[in-house]
C-alpha cells in the first residue's frame, strides 16, 4: 500500500487553519405563511394510531412551548405518519422561502441515538410537486435548523402543505421556534442561513480546555516506564550502547469489526483489506461470523465462498494471532427471536428445552474458541431485544437467566473478559434516560447476583456529535461499577468529511483519556463493507482512498500515541523510556554486536537486562 504520510501532514495543517462559518442572520422582510401561531398549525395525520403529537411547555428556551411528536410504531412509509399544515397566504413561483425550527430528540430506538424527521414543502394535492425535501437527524441537544428553498409553483391559500414526516422507527422529538417565511423576490437564496446535514459540537476548537486535561490523563494512565540495562559477558554495565525501542502493538484495543471472508480474499481488495487491519489495529471483532446463526451456518459450510465458512474464520484467527492482534467474540446471545437462529423458535413452547438449548450453545461456542479470544459479548442489546428473556427469565427482573449465561461462559473458558453490550449509551450523550437506567439496572443485577461480568460495552453508533465532556460524564457514570468499558461498535454517520475526521479525533481522545476504557472498536472501515456506507460512516472509499478520518486514525494510533525512540546507555549501562503501554522490539548495539529481544511496557514499569556477549 502507498504511504499516507504526506497526506496526513497536509490534512493536519488544514485542520489547524480551519475557521468555522457563522450562521447567517435571517434578513428582514420575511412573512409567515400562517395566520396564527405556526406550531399550532401542525396536526398529526396518517396512521395516527401509531403516534401522537401535543403542545407542551418548555423552559430555558427562547420559546415557551414545543410540539412533542412521538412515533410509537414504525409505519410502512415515512409519509404514512406526519405533522401537516397548509399555507394561509398567496405564494408565487420563484418566491424565496425559509423554514426554521429548533429540535431535539427525547427518545430514540435506533443505534444512532437520534430522532429523524423529513421536512417537506409540496403541493397539497396530486401530483404533490415538491419545492423542498430535507431530512434531519436530531440529537438530544437543542439544534436550530434552517431550510432555504425556492417555490416550484404558485399557490393560493390552502394549496400548499408543510409536512414533518415522522414515519420512522419508534422515537420522540420536540420542536419549537417553528415558522415558514416567504421573502418573495426580495432576497437571494444564498443570502439565507442554511443547515447542512452535518454536526458540530461543544469542545471542537483546538484550544478547548478539555483537551489539556485529557492529554494529562493520557500521559498518566496510558504510559509506563521501561529501563533497559546493557551488560557485557562479565555482567558489567556497558556505557554508550545504542538502544532502539520500537513499538509493535498497543496494549489498548484500537480496532475494527472485520469479515473473515473478506479477510481471507486473495484478490487485490483482500490484500488491501488485510494490510489495513494488520498495520493499524491491535484488536478486532468478527462483525457477524461468531453470531449464533452465522456460527452454525459456518460449520455446515464446505465452500469458502459462502458468506460464513468456519475455515475462513479459523484461518483469519490464526493470521491475527500470528500478528499479535487480539480478537473479540460477538455475540453469544442476542435474546430476541428476530436475532436468534430460526431453529430456536422450535422450542418457544418448551421453556426447559429452550433454556437448555441456549446453555448448550454458549458452552459449545465458547469451547470452540477456548483460549483464543480476549473478550466475549455474552448478551447483546437486552433493552430492545428481550422477548426470549421474557419467556425464560428467572427472578423478578428475568435477569437471573442472564447470570447463568455468564457463569456458563466463564466456567467454559476463564480467559476472555465477559461483556454486556448495548447501544444509545454514549451515542445519546446520556439523554436516552430509560434505556440508560435499564442498562445500569442490568449491570447492577449481574454484579449483585455474582455473575462474572468483566466489561461494559457501549456500541457508539454516533448519529450526532456528543461533546467530549459529555462523553466523559457518561463514562464516569458507568465507571462506578468498577468494570472495563469498551466502545464496541464505533462509527459516525451523516458527518461531512472534515467533521467526521475531527469528531473521530475528539471521540478517541476523550475515551483514550478515561482510565476505565479498554478499547475503541470501529464497526467497519471500508465503503464496500460498511453497514452505514450510505451515510458516509466508512473511513476508506471503494477504491481504498483514505478519507480524512482514516488519516487522523493513523496519526493518533501510529504517531501521536506511539513510541519509537533511540538513545545511548548512561554510565550505569541504562537507557530509560516513558512509553505507551504495549508490545515492543528492543535492539541493542554495542562492541560491534547486535541483539534484539521482545518486551512489553506495562503500567507498573518494566526492567530489562540485555547481555551483549
Amino acid at each position: 500500500m502507498k504511504s499516507h504520510i504526506p497526506a496526513t501532514i497536509t490534512f493536519i495543517c488544514i485542520m489547524a487553519m480551519t475557521v468555522y462559518a457563522q450562521v447567517k442572520p435571517i434578513p428582514a422582510g420575511g412573512k409567515s405563511i400562517y395566520d396564527g401561531p405556526p406550531l399550532k398549525a401542525l396536526t398529526l395525520t396518517g396512521k395516527t394510531d401509531c403516534g401522537s403529537a401535543a403542545i407542551v411547555p418548555v423552559t430555558g428556551m427562547p420559546f415557551s412551548e414545543v410540539l412533542r411528536a412521538e412515533t410509537t410504531e414504525k409505519v410502512a412509509t415515512t409519509y404514512a405518519l406526519q405533522l401537516n399544515s397548509r399555507n394561509k397566504i398567496d405564494l408565487a413561483k420563484g418566491d424565496v422561502m425559509l423554514a426554521v425550527f429548533t429540535i431535539r430528540a427525547t427518545k430514540a430506538s435506533t443505534e444512532e441515538a437520534a430522532a429523524k424527521t423529513s421536512f417537506v414543502f409540496e403541493r397539497a394535492s396530486a401530483p404533490y410537486t415538491k419545492s423542498k425535501s430535507f431530512t434531519y437527524s436530531a440529537g438530544f441537544e437543542w439544534t436550530t435548523v434552517y431550510v432555504p428553498f425556492k417555490l416550484e409553483e404558485s399557490y393560493k391559500p390552502g394549496e400548499a402543505q408543510v409536512n414533518f414526516q415522522i414515519g420512522y422507527p419508534p422515537q420522540e422529538f420536540e420542536i419549537g421556534g417553528f415558522d415558514v417565511l416567504s421573502f418573495g423576490k426580495s432576497v437571494k437564496l444564498e443570502d439565507l442561513p442554511a443547515t447542512q446535514p452535518k454536526f458540530t459540537w461543544a469542545g471542537r476548537a483546538m484550544d478547548a480546555p478539555w483537551r489539556i486535561a485529557a492529554e494529562e490523563r493520557i500521559e498518566k494512565i496510558r504510559k509506563g516506564d521501561l529501563r533497559v540495562t546493557v551488560t557485557d559477558a562479565a555482567g558489567k554495565p556497558v556505557t554508550g550502547a545504542l538502544v532502539s525501542v520500537s513499538m509493535k502493538r498497543h496494549a489498548f484495543g484500537f480496532g475494527s469489526a472485520v469479515s473473515a471472508k473478506r479477510f481471507m480474499m486473495t484478490n487485490d481488495d483482500g490484500e488491501k483489506y488485510r494490510a489495513i487491519i494488520l498495520s493499524n489495529y491491535s484488536r478486532i471483532v468478527f462483525e457477524n461470523d461468531l453470531k449464533w446463526g452465522s456460527f452454525e451456518s459456518s460449520r455446515k459450510s464446505t465452500n469458502i465462498n459462502d458468506g460464513y465458512n468456519i475455515s475462513n474464520t479459523m484461518a483469519a484467527l490464526a493470521i491475527l494471532e500470528k500478528h499479535g492482534i487480539e480478537v473479540r467474540g460477538h455475540c453469544l446471545v442476542w435474546p430476541a427471536w428476530r436475532n436468534a437462529p430460526k431453529s430456536l423458535s422450535n422450542y418457544a413452547g418448551d421453556v426447559p428445552a429452550l433454556r437448555k438449548t441456549i446453555t448448550d450453545h454458549i458452552i459449545d461456542e465458547v469451547s470452540y474458541f477456548k483460549g483464543r479470544l480476549v473478550d466475549w459479548d455474552v448478551v447483546n442489546e437486552v433493552y430492545a431485544n428481550h422477548n426470549i428473556i421474557d419467556l425464560i427469565g428467572n427472578g423478578p427482573s428475568g435477569f437471573d437467566e442472564i447470570v447463568e449465561w455468564f457463569k456458563h461462559a466463564k466456567t467454559t473458558d476463564t480467559k476472555p473478559n465477559l461483556y454486556v453490550n448495548d447501544y444509545s449509551i454514549l451515542s445519546s450523550g446520556g439523554n436516552d434516560t430509560k434505556h440508560i437506567e435499564a442498562y445500569e439496572a442490568l449491570i447492577k443485577h449481574l454484579i449483585d447476583a455474582g455473575a462474572p461480568l468483566d466489561g461494559i460495552g457501549m456500541q457508539s453508533h454516533m448519529g450526532s456529535a456528543v461533546p467530549p465532556e459529555t462523553l466523559l460524564k457518561v463514562l464516569d457514570r458507568f465507571a462506578v461499577f468498577g468494570k472495563k468499558i469498551s466502545s464496541t461498535e464505533f462509527d459516525m454517520s451523516n458527518f461531512d468529511d472534515l467533521g467526521q475526521a475531527e469528531y473521530l479525533r475528539d471521540f478517541m481522545t476523550a475515551l483514550f483519556s478515561h482510565a476505565s476504557v479498554d478499547g475503541i472498536i470501529m464497526w467497519g472501515f471500508w465503503e464496500n463493507a460498511h453497514w452505514l456506507s450510505n451515510k458516509g460512516a466508512h473511513l476508506y472509499k471503494k477504491d481504498w482512498t483514505p478519507k480524512p478520518a482514516a488519516l487522523i486514525w493513523i496519526d493518533l494510533v501510529k504517531k501521536k500515541w506511539w513510541t519509537d525512540v533511540k538513545g545511548s546507555t548512561d554510565t550505569q549501562g541504562s537507557y530509560s523510556v516513558h512509553g505507551f503501554l504495549g508490545d515492543y522490539v528492543i535492539t541493542v548495539q554495542a562492541n560491534g554486536r547486535t541483539k534484539t529481544v521482545s518486551a512489553k511496557i506495562v503500567k507498573e514499569g518494566t526492567g530489562l537486562t540485555i547481555s551483549i556477549e
